[in-house]
């Protein structure tokens, strides 16, 4: 889908190997990448620290579309900052869904469910591991 914004594939954001949570969405928005977010200086090789820390990191503004989900996760006694993290169902952000253009996003996200398998498999393996730590060091 066309966009004027130079847009990365983003796999996941927060600590995904130790979250003890995951939400799931369907892409990442364009509005990720505004100026505001600063994005531009991110290097191809820096890019996973980036996504790992991106609600630690005070040089970027998260994008307001998780503050309803952190308010939630918090009630189950976890956060983004800390034991959580999400995963999108495709990696590619998009402008929109709707209209002439849905056609292309469905296409798009059938292409992309097996880089979301993936990556819910590795969640699995991330989630099992502490899991058994938990159990290990109890």
């Amino acid at each position: 889908m066309p966009s004027r914004r130079r847009c990365r594939p983003l796999a996941f954001f927060g600590p995904i190997e130790h979250a003890e949570a995951v939400t799931f969405g369907l892409n990442p928005s364009t509005g990720e990448f505004t100026n505001k977010r600063n994005w531009s200086g991110v290097t191809d090789a820096a890019l996973p620290d980036e996504l790992v820390n991106y609600w630690t990191n005070d040089e970027r503004v998260q994008h307001p579309w998780f503050q309803p989900w952190e308010t939630v996760l918090s009630e189950l006694g976890v956060s983004y900052t800390s034991n959580a993290a999400h995963i999108d169902l495709s990696p590619r952000a998009t402008n929109s869904r709707k209209g002439e253009l849905k056609s292309q996003f469905i296409d798009m996200l059938r292409a992309d469910a097996a880089v979301w398998i993936e990556a819910l498999r590795c969640a699995s393996k991330c989630l099992s591991r502490r899991v058994r730590r938990r159990t290990l060091t109890s």
